[in-house]
């Protein structure tokens, strides 16, 4: 189950990154959502740096949401949602379905959002020097997951100076982002 799941994540990372690369004008307007200093959401002000935490307790009790008994187990309780975790909902597909249904669909789509958000909100990211959007390689080698069949290296730049990536001569490594999980040295502590 460990390995699907990291499998899986890395291998959705590296297609997000490479679409992304591929299409900079969605990746700019994603980094410009992600560094917007005050937000306004839900008729609420969000000055910067404020700490928001969400209470699922209350959502989870609100009325509005027409769950009834929610302190109890109710079986039939979603029984008539709009998601359908038999397989008919094409968002759900890929995470199996029935018995068989990967058991960690929640975590991994959440991580998996939280993951392509830092990396976006970290950095910039370049294509190697000698590669342009439209060469991107974006041919698929099937196995347990679809993986790309030539992986994707990016040149990260970093947004603030506690983030210098470098290697030991001073300059930029360029990253294969199947290896992705060893990203980040901090230069200045």
């Amino acid at each position: 189950m460990f390995l699907g799941g990291n499998d899986t994540t890395s291998t959705a990372l590296e297609w997000m990154m490479s679409e992304l690369m591929r299409n900079p004008e969605v990746m700019n307007k994603a980094q410009e959502e992600f560094l917007e200093r005050n937000i306004e959401t839900g008729g609420y002000h969000i000055p910067e740096k404020t700490r928001v935490f969400i209470n699922a307790w209350a959502i989870q009790r609100d009325p509005r949401l027409g769950l009834d008994r929610p302190e109890e187990f109710v079986s039939e309780r979603f029984m008539n949602s709009n998601v359908e975790f038999k397989g008919q909902d094409l968002q759900l597909i890929p995470f199996g379905f029935g018995r068989r249904g990967c058991p960690g669909v929640a975590f991994g789509v959440c991580s998996t959002e939280y993951m392509i958000a830092n990396l976006l909100y970290w950095f910039d990211w370049n294509l190697p020097r000698d590669q342009l959007e439209k060469d991107l390689d974006m041919s698929e080698l099937y196995g347990l997951t679809v993986q790309k069949k030539v992986h994707l290296h990016v040149v990260p730049i970093p947004y603030f100076p506690a983030a210098w990536i470098l290697s030991p001569n001073g300059r930029f490594i360029i990253y294969n982002l199947g290896l992705l999980l060893v990203l980040c040295k901090e230069e200045h502590r």
